[in-house]
C-alpha cells in the first residue's frame, strides 16, 4: 500500500517535468507513472490499479491538470495524455508572446490630396 502523499509526489513529479520542458501536455505510460510510484514510495512491488490510478488523477486535478484517457483504463503498455487545465494558463501563456495580439503594424497617416 503506497502513502498517499506518494501520490501527490508523482504528481508534482510530472508537473515539474512539464514546466522544465515548457509544454502544455505531456504522453507517458502507465509504466512510466508505475515506476515513479515505485522509486517514490519506496517500494519495487507496487502497482497502479484503480485505487492509486484514481490518486494519481486527483493529485494532478488539485494541481490544475487533467489525464485522457482515464489512467485505470489503459494497459501497462499504453500511454495517457497529461495536459493543463482550464483557461487560466492559456492566457498567462500567450502573455509571455507577442502574437496574441491582432495587429503589431502601426496605422499609415492619411493620404492627403
Amino acid at each position: 500500500m503506497v502513502n498517499a502523499d506518494v501520490h501527490e509526489k508523482v504528481a508534482a513529479e510530472i508537473t515539474a517535468e512539464m514546466d522544465r520542458l515548457h509544454r502544455a501536455f505531456l504522453t507517458v505510460t502507465k509504466l512510466e507513472i508505475t515506476t515513479a510510484l515505485r522509486r517514490l514510495g519506496g517500494q519495487p512491488r507496487t502497482r497502479v490499479g484503480r485505487s492509486s490510478a484514481d490518486n494519481v488523477e486527483a493529485a494532478l486535478e488539485r494541481r490544475g491538470y487533467k489525464v485522457f484517457p482515464a489512467l485505470a483504463d489503459v494497459r501497462t503498455d499504453e500511454a495517457v495524455r497529461i495536459y493543463r487545465r482550464g483557461r487560466a494558463s492559456c492566457i498567462r501563456a500567450r502573455r509571455r508572446t507577442r502574437s496574441w495580439r491582432t495587429s503589431s503594424v502601426r496605422p499609415r497617416p492619411p493620404i492627403s490630396y
